[in-house]
Protein backbone atom coordinates (compact mmCIF):
# COMPACT_ATOMS: atom_id res chain seq x y z
CA UNK A 1 0.00 0.00 0.00
CA UNK A 2 1.40 3.23 -1.03
CA UNK A 3 2.70 6.26 1.18
CA UNK A 4 0.72 9.58 1.31
CA UNK A 5 3.00 12.17 1.36
CA UNK A 6 4.97 14.09 -1.24
CA UNK A 7 8.66 12.25 -0.08
CA UNK A 8 10.03 8.79 -1.34
CA UNK A 9 10.65 6.17 1.81
CA UNK A 10 13.23 3.62 1.06
CA UNK A 11 12.99 0.64 3.10
CA UNK A 12 16.20 -1.25 4.30
CA UNK A 13 17.40 -4.44 5.92
CA UNK A 14 18.90 -4.65 8.98
CA UNK A 15 22.32 -5.54 7.48
CA UNK A 16 21.97 -2.40 5.37
CA UNK A 17 21.46 -0.83 8.28
CA UNK A 18 24.71 -1.57 9.85
CA UNK A 19 26.87 -1.32 6.59
CA UNK A 20 25.61 2.23 6.46
CA UNK A 21 26.53 2.85 10.38
CA UNK A 22 30.10 2.04 9.73
CA UNK A 23 30.50 3.67 6.48
CA UNK A 24 29.06 6.97 8.54
CA UNK A 25 31.48 5.88 11.46
CA UNK A 26 34.41 5.40 9.11
CA UNK A 27 33.77 9.01 7.84
CA UNK A 28 33.45 10.59 10.90
CA UNK A 29 36.42 8.87 11.89
CA UNK A 30 38.81 10.41 8.88
CA UNK A 31 36.88 14.02 9.17
CA UNK A 32 38.04 14.60 12.72
CA UNK A 33 42.03 13.21 11.32
CA UNK A 34 41.45 15.80 8.49
CA UNK A 35 40.14 18.73 10.42
CA UNK A 36 37.12 19.46 8.70
CA UNK A 37 33.88 20.76 10.48
CA UNK A 38 30.80 18.79 11.24
CA UNK A 39 28.78 18.34 8.42
CA UNK A 40 31.58 19.48 6.06
CA UNK A 41 33.07 16.79 3.69
CA UNK A 42 36.97 17.20 3.82
CA UNK A 43 38.63 18.69 0.87
CA UNK A 44 40.13 17.06 -1.83
CA UNK A 45 44.01 17.74 -1.97
CA UNK A 46 44.35 21.24 -3.94
CA UNK A 47 40.69 22.21 -3.22
CA UNK A 48 41.51 24.54 -0.54
CA UNK A 49 44.69 26.64 0.41
CA UNK A 50 46.21 25.27 3.69
CA UNK A 51 45.90 28.35 5.39
CA UNK A 52 42.17 28.22 4.97
CA UNK A 53 42.03 25.03 6.19
CA UNK A 54 43.71 25.62 9.34
CA UNK A 55 42.55 29.04 10.48
CA UNK A 56 38.54 27.32 10.36
CA UNK A 57 37.90 26.93 14.04
CA UNK A 58 36.36 23.52 14.43
CA UNK A 59 32.53 23.34 15.30
CA UNK A 60 30.84 20.53 17.32
CA UNK A 61 32.93 17.06 16.62
CA UNK A 62 31.87 14.39 14.56
CA UNK A 63 31.02 11.67 16.74
CA UNK A 64 33.54 9.54 17.68
CA UNK A 65 34.30 6.37 19.38
CA UNK A 66 35.27 6.92 22.88
CA UNK A 67 37.53 5.68 25.02
CA UNK A 68 35.46 4.01 27.41
CA UNK A 69 33.66 2.38 24.48
CA UNK A 70 35.47 -0.78 23.14
CA UNK A 71 34.90 -0.46 19.33
CA UNK A 72 33.08 -3.69 18.14
CA UNK A 73 33.20 -5.69 14.97
CA UNK A 74 29.79 -5.33 13.04
CA UNK A 75 28.38 -8.24 10.72
CA UNK A 76 29.66 -5.91 7.84
CA UNK A 77 33.05 -7.73 8.17
CA UNK A 78 34.64 -3.83 9.30
CA UNK A 79 36.88 -4.17 11.84
CA UNK A 80 37.03 -0.90 13.92
CA UNK A 81 39.53 -1.15 15.40
CA UNK A 82 41.89 -0.92 12.84
CA UNK A 83 40.83 2.67 12.27
CA UNK A 84 42.89 5.13 13.59
CA UNK A 85 42.78 8.89 13.06
CA UNK A 86 44.76 10.78 10.42
CA UNK A 87 47.98 12.30 12.13
CA UNK A 88 47.68 10.47 15.19
CA UNK A 89 50.73 8.91 16.38
CA UNK A 90 50.67 5.34 17.49
CA UNK A 91 52.39 4.31 20.12
CA UNK A 92 53.12 0.32 20.72
CA UNK A 93 54.35 -2.13 23.14
CA UNK A 94 56.81 -4.34 23.53
CA UNK A 95 53.96 -7.20 22.88
CA UNK A 96 52.17 -5.90 20.18
CA UNK A 97 53.63 -7.51 17.39
CA UNK A 98 54.81 -4.63 15.67
CA UNK A 99 58.79 -4.48 14.62
CA UNK A 100 59.65 -1.22 12.94
CA UNK A 101 62.48 -3.37 11.80
CA UNK A 102 60.57 -5.21 9.38
CA UNK A 103 59.83 -2.25 7.52
CA UNK A 104 63.76 -1.66 6.22
CA UNK A 105 65.56 1.12 5.26
CA UNK A 106 63.76 4.22 4.84
CA UNK A 107 63.76 5.87 1.08
CA UNK A 108 65.86 9.12 0.54
CA UNK A 109 65.03 9.41 -2.73
CA UNK A 110 68.88 9.37 -3.20
CA UNK A 111 69.62 12.80 -1.75
CA UNK A 112 72.78 13.10 0.25
CA UNK A 113 71.42 13.63 4.34
CA UNK A 114 74.14 15.90 5.56
CA UNK A 115 74.38 16.02 9.15
CA UNK A 116 74.42 19.31 10.16
CA UNK A 117 76.32 18.51 13.25
CA UNK A 118 79.29 17.92 10.42
CA UNK A 119 79.59 21.13 8.91
CA UNK A 120 82.21 23.11 8.88
CA UNK A 121 82.98 26.86 8.80
CA UNK A 122 85.22 29.39 7.95
CA UNK A 123 85.87 33.29 8.52
CA UNK A 124 88.43 36.31 6.68
CA UNK A 125 91.62 36.86 8.41
CA UNK A 126 91.91 40.44 9.21
CA UNK A 127 92.66 42.38 6.42
CA UNK A 128 90.80 40.47 3.50
CA UNK A 129 87.51 41.21 2.42
CA UNK A 130 85.26 39.21 -0.16
CA UNK A 131 85.43 41.73 -2.66
CA UNK A 132 88.82 42.99 -4.60
CA UNK A 133 89.29 45.98 -6.81
CA UNK A 134 92.56 46.77 -8.95
CA UNK A 135 91.93 49.44 -9.90
CA UNK A 136 93.20 50.85 -13.43
CA UNK A 137 94.73 47.92 -14.70
CA UNK A 138 97.05 48.40 -18.25
CA UNK A 139 96.16 46.13 -21.15
CA UNK A 140 98.18 42.87 -21.29
CA UNK A 141 99.38 43.28 -17.91
CA UNK A 142 98.70 40.46 -15.08
CA UNK A 143 97.53 41.27 -11.25
CA UNK A 144 97.33 39.38 -8.68
CA UNK A 145 95.36 39.20 -4.98
CA UNK A 146 95.93 36.93 -2.25
CA UNK A 147 92.37 36.18 -0.08
CA UNK A 148 93.56 34.89 3.27
CA UNK A 149 90.55 33.14 5.24
CA UNK A 150 90.76 30.88 8.25
CA UNK A 151 88.82 27.48 9.39
CA UNK A 152 86.51 27.99 12.49
CA UNK A 153 83.79 26.41 14.46
CA UNK A 154 84.25 22.53 15.93
CA UNK A 155 84.82 20.56 12.53
CA UNK A 156 87.51 20.43 9.89
CA UNK A 157 86.52 22.61 6.61
CA UNK A 158 86.61 21.16 3.27
CA UNK A 159 86.70 22.71 0.04
CA UNK A 160 85.50 20.38 -2.48
CA UNK A 161 86.33 22.53 -5.89
CA UNK A 162 87.67 25.85 -6.72
CA UNK A 163 86.03 26.89 -9.82
CA UNK A 164 87.05 30.73 -11.11
CA UNK A 165 84.09 32.32 -13.61
CA UNK A 166 85.87 32.42 -16.63
CA UNK A 167 89.49 31.10 -19.13
CA UNK A 168 90.42 35.06 -17.87
CA UNK A 169 90.75 34.32 -13.57
CA UNK A 170 92.78 31.78 -12.23
CA UNK A 171 93.09 30.79 -8.31
CA UNK A 172 95.83 28.66 -6.46
CA UNK A 173 95.08 27.37 -2.49
CA UNK A 174 97.60 27.09 0.05
CA UNK A 175 97.05 26.14 3.47
CA UNK A 176 99.42 27.95 6.04
CA UNK A 177 100.94 25.69 9.02
CA UNK A 178 101.21 27.47 12.23
CA UNK A 179 104.76 27.55 11.16
CA UNK A 180 104.20 29.89 8.08
CA UNK A 181 104.72 27.69 5.61
CA UNK A 182 102.49 27.48 2.67
CA UNK A 183 101.73 24.14 1.01
CA UNK A 184 99.55 23.42 -1.94
CA UNK A 185 96.17 22.73 -0.80
CA UNK A 186 94.66 19.60 -2.61
CA UNK A 187 90.58 19.61 -2.82
CA UNK A 188 88.86 17.36 -0.18
CA UNK A 189 92.00 17.50 2.27
CA UNK A 190 90.43 18.50 5.94
CA UNK A 191 91.32 22.12 7.14
CA UNK A 192 91.57 21.50 10.86
CA UNK A 193 89.83 24.44 13.09
CA UNK A 194 92.37 27.81 13.48
CA UNK A 195 94.07 26.26 10.47
CA UNK A 196 94.59 29.66 7.69
CA UNK A 197 94.60 29.25 4.16
CA UNK A 198 95.36 31.82 1.25
CA UNK A 199 93.52 31.58 -2.38
CA UNK A 200 96.25 33.42 -4.88
CA UNK A 201 93.63 34.73 -7.54
CA UNK A 202 95.04 36.28 -10.68
CA UNK A 203 93.67 37.95 -13.84
CA UNK A 204 94.64 38.31 -16.98
CA UNK A 205 94.12 41.37 -19.48
CA UNK A 206 95.35 39.84 -22.69
CA UNK A 207 92.40 41.00 -25.56
CA UNK A 208 90.57 43.02 -22.74
CA UNK A 209 89.59 46.58 -21.98
CA UNK A 210 87.32 48.43 -20.12
CA UNK A 211 85.46 47.14 -17.01
CA UNK A 212 86.04 43.46 -15.74
CA UNK A 213 84.75 41.12 -13.32
CA UNK A 214 85.46 37.75 -12.22
CA UNK A 215 84.08 35.33 -9.55
CA UNK A 216 86.09 32.73 -7.76
CA UNK A 217 83.94 29.72 -6.19
CA UNK A 218 84.83 27.80 -3.61
CA UNK A 219 82.62 25.07 -3.19
CA UNK A 220 82.89 24.04 1.02
CA UNK A 221 81.21 21.52 3.42
CA UNK A 222 79.85 24.49 5.31
CA UNK A 223 76.15 24.90 5.90
CA UNK A 224 75.91 27.45 3.04
CA UNK A 225 77.98 25.12 0.50
CA UNK A 226 79.94 27.75 -1.49
CA UNK A 227 81.85 31.03 -0.96
CA UNK A 228 82.41 33.89 -3.60
CA UNK A 229 85.36 35.64 -3.69
CA UNK A 230 84.81 38.74 -6.31
CA UNK A 231 87.50 40.27 -8.37
CA UNK A 232 87.38 43.57 -10.09
CA UNK A 233 89.26 46.44 -12.43
CA UNK A 234 89.39 48.75 -15.16
CA UNK A 235 91.54 47.70 -18.21
CA UNK A 236 93.04 50.37 -19.90
CA UNK A 237 93.84 49.90 -23.53
CA UNK A 238 97.23 49.95 -24.74
CA UNK A 239 96.86 51.13 -28.00
CA UNK A 240 93.40 52.54 -29.23
CA UNK A 241 92.22 53.37 -32.32
CA UNK A 242 90.22 56.99 -33.05
CA UNK A 243 86.29 56.02 -34.48
CA UNK A 244 85.55 52.62 -35.66
CA UNK A 245 88.27 49.71 -35.46
CA UNK A 246 86.17 48.89 -38.33
CA UNK A 247 87.27 50.00 -41.94
CA UNK A 248 83.81 49.54 -44.24
CA UNK A 249 84.05 50.39 -47.77
CA UNK A 250 80.41 49.47 -47.88
CA UNK A 251 79.12 48.85 -51.53
CA UNK A 252 81.79 48.80 -54.42
CA UNK A 253 82.66 47.05 -57.44
CA UNK A 254 85.58 44.87 -58.19
CA UNK A 255 87.40 47.48 -60.54
CA UNK A 256 87.44 50.07 -57.93
CA UNK A 257 90.00 50.87 -55.48
CA UNK A 258 89.31 53.02 -52.58
CA UNK A 259 91.13 54.25 -49.77
CA UNK A 260 90.26 55.39 -46.04
CA UNK A 261 92.78 56.45 -43.01
CA UNK A 262 92.65 55.18 -39.50
CA UNK A 263 94.37 56.49 -36.64
CA UNK A 264 96.17 54.47 -33.84
CA UNK A 265 97.60 56.50 -30.32
CA UNK A 266 98.87 55.41 -27.17
CA UNK A 267 98.82 57.34 -23.94
CA UNK A 268 100.14 54.76 -22.20
CA UNK A 269 103.46 53.69 -24.14
CA UNK A 270 106.78 55.78 -24.72
CA UNK A 271 107.20 56.56 -28.71
CA UNK A 272 106.80 53.44 -30.64
CA UNK A 273 107.70 52.45 -34.25
CA UNK A 274 104.41 51.03 -35.76
CA UNK A 275 104.33 48.82 -38.81
CA UNK A 276 101.67 46.59 -40.42
CA UNK A 277 102.64 42.85 -40.32
CA UNK A 278 103.37 41.62 -43.86
CA UNK A 279 101.33 38.31 -43.03
CA UNK A 280 98.40 40.35 -43.51
CA UNK A 281 98.96 42.22 -46.21
CA UNK A 282 97.21 40.12 -48.99
CA UNK A 283 96.16 41.80 -52.01
CA UNK A 284 94.08 43.29 -53.07
CA UNK A 285 94.83 44.87 -49.82
CA UNK A 286 97.87 47.41 -48.62
CA UNK A 287 98.50 49.58 -46.08
CA UNK A 288 100.94 52.36 -45.29
CA UNK A 289 101.83 53.41 -41.77
CA UNK A 290 102.82 57.12 -40.94
CA UNK A 291 103.84 58.66 -37.87
CA UNK A 292 102.15 61.92 -37.02
CA UNK A 293 105.08 63.96 -34.86
CA UNK A 294 107.63 61.52 -34.97
CA UNK A 295 110.90 62.18 -32.79
CA UNK A 296 114.22 62.09 -33.84
CA UNK A 297 113.82 58.03 -34.20
CA UNK A 298 110.40 57.82 -36.19
CA UNK A 299 108.63 57.06 -33.16
CA UNK A 300 105.73 58.68 -32.07
CA UNK A 301 102.09 58.53 -30.00
CA UNK A 302 99.44 58.61 -32.99
CA UNK A 303 99.85 56.69 -36.35
CA UNK A 304 98.30 57.46 -39.25
CA UNK A 305 97.41 54.26 -41.23
CA UNK A 306 96.21 54.53 -44.71
CA UNK A 307 94.36 51.55 -46.01
CA UNK A 308 93.78 50.34 -49.72
CA UNK A 309 91.14 48.18 -51.07
CA UNK A 310 91.40 47.49 -54.86
CA UNK A 311 91.41 46.73 -57.23
CA UNK A 312 90.40 43.14 -58.82
CA UNK A 313 88.93 42.62 -55.32
CA UNK A 314 86.83 38.99 -55.28
CA UNK A 315 83.17 39.37 -55.58
CA UNK A 316 81.13 39.08 -52.42
CA UNK A 317 81.03 40.64 -48.64
CA UNK A 318 84.27 40.83 -47.99
CA UNK A 319 86.50 41.04 -44.27
CA UNK A 320 89.91 41.29 -44.07
CA UNK A 321 92.12 41.34 -40.96
CA UNK A 322 94.65 43.77 -40.65
CA UNK A 323 97.41 43.32 -37.76
CA UNK A 324 99.70 46.51 -36.63
CA UNK A 325 102.56 45.86 -34.83
CA UNK A 326 104.69 48.11 -32.23
CA UNK A 327 107.70 47.78 -31.29
CA UNK A 328 107.27 47.95 -27.75
CA UNK A 329 107.79 44.56 -25.57
CA UNK A 330 105.03 43.12 -23.28
CA UNK A 331 106.01 42.86 -19.55
CA UNK A 332 106.54 39.25 -17.99
CA UNK A 333 108.93 38.51 -20.80
CA UNK A 334 112.57 39.21 -19.43
CA UNK A 335 112.66 35.10 -18.21
CA UNK A 336 111.55 33.71 -21.50
CA UNK A 337 112.97 31.52 -23.65
CA UNK A 338 115.66 33.25 -25.78
CA UNK A 339 114.50 30.88 -28.85
CA UNK A 340 111.24 32.31 -28.31
CA UNK A 341 110.30 35.59 -30.40
CA UNK A 342 109.51 38.13 -27.90
CA UNK A 343 105.49 39.44 -27.91
CA UNK A 344 104.87 43.09 -28.65
CA UNK A 345 101.61 45.17 -28.49
CA UNK A 346 99.50 45.25 -31.29
CA UNK A 347 95.98 46.42 -32.40
CA UNK A 348 93.70 44.67 -35.13
CA UNK A 349 91.92 46.42 -37.81
CA UNK A 350 88.92 45.02 -39.95
CA UNK A 351 87.90 46.14 -43.71
CA UNK A 352 84.87 45.22 -45.34
CA UNK A 353 83.33 45.67 -48.42
CA UNK A 354 80.23 44.72 -50.43
CA UNK A 355 81.83 44.04 -53.63
CA UNK A 356 79.98 43.70 -56.73
CA UNK A 357 81.33 42.11 -60.14
CA UNK A 358 82.37 44.45 -63.23
CA UNK A 359 79.08 43.75 -64.25
CA UNK A 360 76.25 43.46 -62.01
CA UNK A 361 72.50 43.11 -61.68
CA UNK A 362 70.51 45.43 -59.39
CA UNK A 363 68.20 43.40 -58.12
CA UNK A 364 70.27 40.29 -58.91
CA UNK A 365 67.07 38.54 -57.61
CA UNK A 366 63.46 39.17 -59.21
CA UNK A 367 60.41 38.07 -57.35
CA UNK A 368 56.91 38.19 -58.94
CA UNK A 369 55.35 37.23 -55.84
CA UNK A 370 51.99 35.81 -56.27
CA UNK A 371 50.29 35.26 -59.77
CA UNK A 372 46.99 33.68 -61.85
CA UNK A 373 47.34 31.25 -64.16
CA UNK A 374 47.52 33.30 -67.61
CA UNK A 375 48.53 36.35 -66.15
CA UNK A 376 51.08 39.09 -67.59
CA UNK A 377 54.09 40.51 -65.17
CA UNK A 378 56.76 42.93 -65.98
CA UNK A 379 59.93 43.10 -63.69
CA UNK A 380 62.87 44.70 -64.10
CA UNK A 381 66.44 44.28 -63.41
CA UNK A 382 69.01 46.79 -64.01
CA UNK A 383 72.57 45.27 -65.73
CA UNK A 384 75.63 47.62 -64.93
CA UNK A 385 78.66 47.99 -66.29
CA UNK A 386 81.43 49.46 -64.26
CA UNK A 387 84.24 50.20 -66.66
CA UNK A 388 84.17 51.29 -70.12
CA UNK A 389 83.04 48.13 -71.63
CA UNK A 390 80.28 48.45 -73.91
CA UNK A 391 77.31 45.95 -72.50
CA UNK A 392 75.12 44.93 -76.23
CA UNK A 393 71.41 44.28 -76.07
CA UNK A 394 71.42 41.43 -77.88
CA UNK A 395 74.00 39.42 -75.73
CA UNK A 396 73.53 35.61 -76.01
CA UNK A 397 71.13 34.63 -72.85
CA UNK A 398 69.52 31.16 -71.81
CA UNK A 399 66.42 30.20 -69.10
CA UNK A 400 67.20 27.83 -66.50
CA UNK A 401 66.07 25.73 -63.75
CA UNK A 402 67.20 26.42 -60.26
CA UNK A 403 69.23 23.14 -60.39
CA UNK A 404 70.34 23.77 -63.88
CA UNK A 405 68.04 21.91 -65.62
CA UNK A 406 65.33 23.35 -68.28
CA UNK A 407 62.47 25.88 -67.31
CA UNK A 408 59.81 23.95 -67.42
CA UNK A 409 57.80 27.56 -68.51
CA UNK A 410 59.89 28.74 -70.63
CA UNK A 411 57.36 29.70 -73.30
CA UNK A 412 55.46 31.58 -71.12
CA UNK A 413 58.62 34.09 -70.44
CA UNK A 414 60.21 36.74 -72.63
CA UNK A 415 63.45 38.44 -71.94
CA UNK A 416 64.75 41.94 -73.74
CA UNK A 417 67.54 43.81 -72.88
CA UNK A 418 67.07 47.81 -73.58
CA UNK A 419 69.50 50.96 -73.59
CA UNK A 420 68.90 53.08 -70.35
CA UNK A 421 68.87 56.87 -71.35
CA UNK A 422 71.52 58.91 -69.55
CA UNK A 423 73.45 55.70 -68.93
CA UNK A 424 75.41 54.33 -71.81
CA UNK A 425 76.93 51.59 -69.54
CA UNK A 426 73.95 49.71 -68.33
CA UNK A 427 71.12 47.81 -69.93
CA UNK A 428 67.43 46.73 -68.84
CA UNK A 429 67.00 43.43 -68.23
CA UNK A 430 62.79 43.06 -69.01
CA UNK A 431 61.19 39.72 -68.07
CA UNK A 432 57.72 39.15 -68.77
CA UNK A 433 55.51 36.81 -67.87
CA UNK A 434 53.24 36.33 -70.43
CA UNK A 435 50.85 33.71 -68.78
CA UNK A 436 51.56 30.22 -67.24
CA UNK A 437 49.49 27.08 -67.70
CA UNK A 438 46.04 27.00 -66.13
CA UNK A 439 46.73 23.47 -64.32
CA UNK A 440 49.83 25.21 -62.41
CA UNK A 441 49.26 25.24 -58.77
CA UNK A 442 52.60 26.01 -57.00
CA UNK A 443 56.24 28.02 -56.87
CA UNK A 444 57.84 28.11 -59.89
CA UNK A 445 61.58 29.72 -60.15
CA UNK A 446 64.58 29.51 -62.19
CA UNK A 447 67.59 32.17 -63.19
CA UNK A 448 68.52 34.08 -66.51
CA UNK A 449 72.17 33.21 -67.79
CA UNK A 450 73.48 36.12 -69.22
CA UNK A 451 76.73 35.94 -71.48
CA UNK A 452 77.75 39.16 -71.15
CA UNK A 453 81.02 38.94 -72.77
CA UNK A 454 83.18 41.20 -70.67
CA UNK A 455 87.11 39.60 -70.19
CA UNK A 456 86.74 39.98 -66.64
CA UNK A 457 83.25 38.53 -66.26
CA UNK A 458 82.05 36.53 -68.86
CA UNK A 459 79.03 35.57 -67.30
CA UNK A 460 75.79 37.43 -65.22
CA UNK A 461 73.27 35.40 -63.50
CA UNK A 462 69.42 36.88 -62.45
CA UNK A 463 67.37 34.74 -60.18
CA UNK A 464 64.27 35.08 -60.51
CA UNK A 465 60.67 33.11 -58.08
CA UNK A 466 57.19 33.28 -58.03
CA UNK A 467 54.08 31.54 -56.42
CA UNK A 468 50.55 30.43 -58.82
CA UNK A 469 47.36 29.87 -57.49
CA UNK A 470 44.10 29.90 -59.28
CA UNK A 471 41.14 32.14 -58.20
CA UNK A 472 43.47 34.99 -56.53
CA UNK A 473 42.10 38.11 -57.15
CA UNK A 474 42.94 39.78 -60.39
CA UNK A 475 45.18 42.69 -60.32
CA UNK A 476 47.52 44.73 -62.29
CA UNK A 477 50.92 44.56 -61.17
CA UNK A 478 53.77 46.86 -61.84
CA UNK A 479 52.21 48.05 -65.24
CA UNK A 480 51.52 44.70 -66.49
CA UNK A 481 48.22 43.81 -67.68
CA UNK A 482 45.68 40.82 -67.07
Amino acid sequence: MPLENDETTTMTSPNQNAVFLASGLLAGLLAVGCGTSEGKPAAAPGDEPATEVAARPQEAPVATLGEDREPEVLDTGFDLKKISGAGQQQEHGPDDGHDHGAHGDVDDGGLDVVDPSTFGSLTYAEGTTQKHDFGEVPQGEKRTKIFTLAATGENPLVLKRIKPSCGCTVAEVRKVTPSGERMLYNTGEPIAPGEQFEVEAAIKTDGRQGKFSSTITLYTNTAEGFLNLHLSASILPILSIEGESVVNFGQISAADQVEKSVKIKSELLDPFKLEADPAFLVAPLAAEVVPIDPDGEGRSKTWEVKVTLGPSIPEGVRSYPLRLVTDSPKPGQEEADPEVPVEMYDVRVFVQAQVTGLVSASPNFISFGMVRPGQTIDRTSRIICHDDFKLATDMPFRLEGLRGDEFPYADAMSVTLEPVPGEPGSLDLRLRLEGLPEDLNGSFGGLVKLDVGHPLKEELLVRFSGVCRPGIPQRPVDGGQD
